[in-house]
């Protein structure tokens, strides 16, 4: 596993079983068993790491409604699912 995915999936450990406080650097290191300097090289604030997971999310719910590359508007939230692949389909 190349080192940002593992980064990303030690990320997504913390928060499974903390709260988005508990993902810090060190915290991030010690559970991907990297450097904090690591974490920094691929990832120079926590508000990075938060962006690439939902980037990953959003590419995954992309994925499921089988929208076409140009179609793709971002994620709008205030809407019940049902209505979501219209809107983000059009």
């Amino acid at each position: 596993m190349a080192t940002r995915e593992l980064l990303l999936e030690s990320a997504r450990t913390i928060l499974r079983s903390g709260s988005l406080f508990d993902m810090t650097a060190i915290s991030l290191g010690n559970q991907s068993g990297m450097t904090r300097q690591t974490v920094y090289r691929y990832f120079p604030n926590t508000e990075s790491i938060f962006k690439a997971l939902s980037d990953q999310v959003i590419t995954q719910v992309m994925r499921i409604f089988s929208c076409p590359p140009k179609a793709r508007m971002p994620l709008i939230t205030s809407y019940p699912p049902i209505r979501l692949k219209g809107i983000l389909c059009p």
